[in-house]
C-alpha cells in the first residue's frame, strides 16, 4: 500500500488480505491463547488468602496479596489496551482495502461506460491500468 510511481494510491489487495488473515489469527491468539488476559486471570492473580492471609494469620501474605492484585490490575488493563489497539490496526487495514476495492469498482464501471468503437478487451478491476 502506498504511493506508486505516479503518486497514485496502490495496494496489492491479495497481499493485504493475506496480511489481514495473519493479523486476525494473531488477534485471536492474543484474546484466547497462552498468556491471554483470561489465562493470566486464572493463573496469575494470587490472592491474599492463597498467600496465607486468611483469618488474620499472616500480615505479609495480606500485603503481598494486595500488591499482586494491583500488579494484576495494571497488567490486565495494559494487555486489554494492547488487544484493543491491535484490533484497531486490523480494522483500519480492512477499511483501506475495502475503500480501494470500491474505487477499483467505480473506475471499472466508469471505464466500461465509455462508448468506444473498439471491440477489444473491456476494462475489469484487474486491468484498468492498461486503459
Amino acid at each position: 500500500m502506498g504511493g506508486g510511481p505516479s503518486g497514485k494510491s496502490e495496494i496489492d489487495r491479495d497481499e493485504a488480505r493475506a496480511i489481514l488473515k495473519k493479523l486476525q489469527a494473531n488477534l485471536e491468539d492474543l484474546r484466547s491463547g497462552p498468556g491471554s488476559a483470561a489465562e493470566v486471570q486464572s493463573n496469575g492473580n494470587v490472592t491474599s488468602a492463597q498467600l496465607g492471609a486468611g483469618s488474620g494469620m499472616f500480615a505479609t501474605g495480606m500485603h503481598l496479596g494486595a500488591n499482586t492484585a494491583r500488579a494484576y490490575s495494571t497488567i490486565n488493563s495494559q494487555y486489554t489496551a494492547l488487544v484493543t489497539s491491535y484490533e484497531q490496526v486490523i480494522n483500519s487495514l480492512k477499511r483501506a482495502v475495502g475503500e480501494h476495492d470500491k474505487k477499483e469498482e467505480q473506475n471499472t464501471a466508469t471505464a466500461n461506460s465509455v462508448n468506444t468503437n473498439a471491440t477489444s478487451a473491456r476494462p475489469t478491476t484487474r486491468n484498468t491500468q492498461a486503459f
